[in-house]
């Protein structure tokens, strides 16, 4: 039989015992839910939370950001990034939203980047802006890079994080990208135009980190919401300033309907996880 200073002892060593398996299952329940409040609103959330992501995209809303977008953001992204990587299927999203202003163009109050003045991009109106607010997207930049960081808190470099969007959100991903004080991985205009291009040199960031930046331009054939003579008088300019944009065209018009849009786009954040 154990004595009582034995039993005492052995008592003693378990509960000593028991409670550092207790902090433990503490520490690692702790970890838990400070990875719980860094994945919020990151998708995929199985990914996020199992910490096996190797990059990150951040993905801007059109105008009003609807159904066509929602389509895309719960639909097209998720395709992407299930296709994307070595091996793929290890890259998460973050959704940055725009804030709710009045458009002009549309006589009511939504998310947009920016104000409008007209529906549909028209060169020969009010040259060079043609009503696109370039002082709202400035202001509205900062909400982008936030998405951003959201990532690089997750411990994601920033060269290994790409900016994208369709619209208002693809006017939105040059000029948020090249303002960025840390090297990215690339940006993605998707039947966008781009704010401020006639005066790029002066929105670069001066760090000089993104000056020249991986950019890829798709543009439907037959948009003419934010037309093909729009991008015309933009690549020179990014050109001029030492920014060779990668430009391809796809089947329709302004949505992103043809098929081939996710293996261009695969194809070229692909080429950018390879060099960075």
């Amino acid at each position: 039989m154990l004595r009582y200073s034995q039993l005492l002892c052995a008592l003693l060593v378990g509960s000593s015992n028991g409670l550092q398996v207790k902090k433990v299952v503490e520490k690692k329940s702790a970890a838990e839910v400070a990875q719980v409040g860094l994945c919020d609103g990151v998708r995929p959330q199985l990914v996020c939370m199992m910490k096996s992501y190797k990059w990150g995209l951040v993905w801007l809303h059109g105008l009003g950001n609807g159904k066509t977008s929602q389509a895309y953001e719960n639909i097209l992204v998720p395709q992407i990034l299930a296709l994307t990587g070595f091996p793929p299927g290890r890259g998460v999203s973050v959704f940055p939203q725009a804030p709710m202003i009045n458009v002009t163009s549309d006589k009511v109050v939504e998310q947009a980047w920016h104000n409008q003045e007209m529906k549909k991009c028209d060169v020969e109106y009010k040259p060079p802006h043609h009503g696109y607010s370039l002082a709202d997207g400035l202001k509205n930049v900062d909400i982008v890079h936030a998405g951003i960081r959201q990532l690089m808190d997750l411990g994601i470099p920033s060269n290994k994080i790409m900016v994208a969007g369709h619209s208002m959100g693809g006017s939105m991903t040059y000029l948020s990208a090249i303002r960025f004080p840390e090297k990215l991985m690339g940006a993605i205009n998707l039947s966008g135009g781009m704010l401020g291009w006639w005066d790029i040199p002066h929105l670069k960031h001066p760090s000089g980190h993104n000056d020249e930046i991986p950019m890829l331009w798709m543009k439907g054939e037959d948009d003419d919401i934010v037309p093909v003579a729009h991008q015309d008088e933009i690549v020179p300019k990014l050109r001029e300033s030492g920014f060779q944009p990668v430009l391809k065209t796809f089947q329709g018009g302004h949505d992103l309907t043809d098929p081939r849009i996710i293996g261009d786009v695969v194809g070229f954040i692909n080429k950018q996880l390879i060099n960075t």
